[in-house]
């Protein structure tokens, strides 16, 4: 019995796997043979299985690949980044470093030691009734709209300088302020 986590209840779900060719392919693939309900699913891979636990894991991967696609969406959508046009390895490296950076911090936030805060920001910035919003487990996109309007909303002097008093930074054109708006 398997948890479906979008029909919420326990599926009895069988699987099986054998070594599979393909002739445009020169590698061992395999394909394992999910039944789940009444419906089969046959998963390609070209990781060696032998044993049922190597079986189970491929189907795990499978599962759990939505949730990536999701994140994917989510960087290129809501991080504007969906046409940037970056051509050489070293830089898009880079780029989806600093990608990753603002989606890590982002989850980091979601932590337990910040709920009070993020409570309040959620509560005052992007307040939501509804059932699904409430039982959301990583609320990122509520998350990234909350702290945005936040944001919009104080107006922080971001200081690049230790040296520069804020005054003297304002009157200096130091203040750095995004032109978003979101």
């Amino acid at each position: 019995m398997i948890w479906d986590a979008v029909k919420h209840e326990n599926r009895k779900t069988g699987i099986t796997w054998m070594k599979v060719r393909h002739a445009s392919y020169s590698e061992t693939l395999w394909v394992v043979i999910v039944r789940r309900g009444g419906e089969l699913w046959y998963l390609v891979t070209n990781r060696c299985i032998e044993t049922e636990e190597q079986a189970w894991k491929i189907y795990k991967a499978y599962c759990r690949r939505w949730q990536v696609e999701t994140v994917f969406r989510y960087e290129k959508s809501e991080l504007a980044i969906e046409t940037i046009r970056i051509w050489k390895k070293e830089k898009r490296n880079k780029f989806f470093h600093i990608i990753s950076l603002v989606h890590s911090l982002l989850l980091h936030l979601l932590d337990d030691d910040y709920r009070d805060i993020i409570t309040w920001i959620f509560r005052e910035y992007c307040h939501r009734t509804g059932k699904k919003q409430k039982e959301a487990k990583v609320p990122i996109y509520r998350l990234r709209w909350a702290l945005s309007r936040f944001f919009q909303e104080i107006r922080p002097v971001f200081l690049f300088a230790w040296n520069v008093q804020p005054s003297t930074a304002f009157h200096q054109g130091l203040n750095v302020r995004s032109q978003n708006s979101g």
